[in-house]
């Protein structure tokens, strides 16, 4: 915005447009439009575009491209890795895992939860250690979840009885025994 407005007002005062001109020329120019109806023709206003739109103005969109696709990918590498907070509600919680054939075993279960009529659209999550890479692509594409923690599991996260249960409230608390 700021940009705008002072490639805007160095129209006015070096090339001599008029408010609605300059603007015009910002943001053809801006858009890599370019119409040549209007352009930059003393040195002071080449100088101005070259510097604010060409210099400044590429990045800062390059900047905020990389911020955001940054943002993007650390964000689905949180939620692989199990370090996002979910926010789900009439979820499927089970805690912990077998110390074997883990996700062959997480594959069965959910599975089955799928073909039972009331969770077949249910997200199921998985709170365990036993992914430190991530939640296997299988299990993510069956709308599985993971929360990775240290075992023993805190004890803020351990089952209490649900304030106000809903349909879908409960847990499968399963033993480390293979």
């Amino acid at each position: 915005m700021a940009l705008t407005g002072l490639h805007t007002l160095a129209m006015v005062v070096f090339e001599g447009l008029g408010w609605e001109d300059s603007l015009w020329l910002k943001l053809t120019t801006m858009t890599t439009v370019g119409y040549g109806d209007f352009s930059a023709a003393t040195p002071l206003g080449r100088t101005a575009t070259v510097v604010l739109l060409y210099v400044a103005g590429i990045t800062l969109l390059a900047q905020l491209a990389s911020d955001y696709i940054d943002y993007r990918l650390k964000r689905k590498e949180s939620m692989i890795k199990g370090r996002w907070r979910w926010k789900l509600q009439d979820h499927v919680l089970i805690i912990n895992s077998p110390n074997n054939n883990a996700a062959v075993y997480f594959e069965r279960l959910v599975a089955q939860l799928r073909t039972t009529e009331s969770l077949g659209d249910v997200p199921v999550q998985i709170l365990t250690d036993a992914f430190p890479d991530g939640l296997p692509e299988s299990l993510r594409e069956m709308g599985s979840y993971i929360i990775m923690v240290s075992l023993p599991i805190p004890r803020r996260w351990r089952p209490s009885r649900p304030r106000r249960p809903g349909p879908l409230s409960f847990w499968l608390v399963m033993n480390t025994v293979g």
